[in-house]
């Protein structure tokens, strides 16, 4: 029979008996069910223990891919500054010691002066050292940019700014110069 259960007494079959009996095994299969859960609840707190080890490792990475990009961007841009820079300067030329002289000279004060200016037009909170030294048969212009850049992600492990430092230079020259490369064989 199906859907009923016969009472041992009476040996009738009763509906109730047969649903009191279908409870107790749903129960049973619960039960069942309830210790395999445990189980896997234990697992789970070793996957949460291992992604709460890994979790500062992966904001480091993250921190370093996305603040590295960051800071190659700035070194580029720091760069392409110091060279703007010394260019900017070595256009200021002793019109004088030019005329006497022949040789492209630079205005000493002038040109460190015109090239810092353009540094903090351009970054204001950037710096500048800006220096003249002897080349072949003229001077040339040393500027040296240093850069501040903020952190994203790394300023969670203390890493708040990234500095970079660039150097440019430009030569004093006049006319138009050029050189042609040599062909190899």
């Amino acid at each position: 029979m199906t859907g009923t259960h016969r009472c041992a007494r009476t040996g009738i079959g009763s509906p109730r008996a047969a649903a009191t009996s279908r409870t107790h095994r749903l129960h049973s299969v619960a039960s069942v069910g309830s210790v395999g859960s445990v189980a896997s609840t234990a697992d789970g707190g070793a996957a949460t223990v291992l992604l709460l080890l890994l979790t500062p490792a992966l904001f480091a990475l993250a921190g370093l891919v996305l603040d590295g990009g960051t800071h190659l961007a700035a070194r580029q841009r720091a760069a392409d500054l110091a060279e703007q820079a010394a260019r900017a300067g070595a256009d200021q030329l002793d019109t004088s010691g030019l005329r006497s002289t022949a040789q492209p000279l630079l205005d000493t004060t002038w040109a460190t002066t015109a090239a810092c200016r353009y540094v903090r037009t351009m970054e204001p909170d950037a710096t500048c050292t800006a220096t003249i030294r002897p080349a072949a048969g003229t001077q040339e212009l040393q500027v040296r940019v240093r850069t501040v850049t903020p952190t994203a992600l790394l300023g969670l492990i203390g890493i708040n700014t990234l500095h970079t430092d660039a150097l440019g230079s430009a030569q004093a020259v006049t006319g138009i110069r050029t050189t042609l490369p040599q062909e190899g064989p």
